[in-house]
């Protein structure tokens, strides 16, 4: 599993790098398949600040921790990811849900997909979505470091898309059938 590490008013270092990799990339054993890793670390007002999400198929896990070192965020971080995972695998199995290593079938990525007029579609995704207020969307949108994020708006429980516009605000598509 990749584990995107970015830095926002700090340089990230090989070895922030690889240990925010090791620790956040351990968690993968949990899970069949791991659609997005990511961890994001900044400096504000002298505190160590770590963010990370982990996206799986159907569900979301962040976290954030802020203390006096780097690599003590990132552990507490870790810890918190590993109990936020644990806690929704013993309410899955209590529910008698299939198991979370089984997930959503996997794609298949290797059948020759439809050309298209325009152009050939190179990769298909499937993933679940929840209904969540549009700003939990965007926030959403953020942790994972996406440019565009689609879920079920809660308010009309209809399909919309939010999207980063070129000025850096958010924008919302909420689409119809003619």
């Amino acid at each position: 599993m990749n584990v995107l590490v970015k830095g926002k008013n700090v340089k990230v270092t090989p070895a922030m790098r690889t240990y925010a990799e090791q620790k956040i990339g351990h968690l993968a054993h949990y899970f069949e398949r791991v659609l997005d890793a990511s961890v994001s670390m900044s400096i504000e007002r002298n505190w160590q600040v770590v963010d990370a999400s982990i996206a799986v198929p159907g569900e979301t896990f962040s976290a954030a921790d802020r203390s006096q070192d780097m690599y003590a965020s990132v552990d507490a971080v870790a810890d918190k990811l590993t109990a936020q995972i644990t806690k929704f695998k013993e309410r899955r199995t209590k529910r008698g849900h299939q198991s979370i290593r089984d997930g959503a079938p996997p794609a298949a990525e290797d059948q020759e997909p439809p050309t298209s007029p325009v152009g050939r579609i190179t990769r298909r995704k499937h993933f679940g979505v929840r209904p969540m207020a549009p700003e939990d969307a965007a926030q959403e949108m953020k942790d994972l470091g996406h440019d565009f994020f689609i879920f079920v708006n809660a308010e009309s429980e209809q399909i919309a898309v939010l999207y980063r516009r070129r000025d850096g605000s958010l924008g919302q598509i909420d689409p119809y059938l003619e």
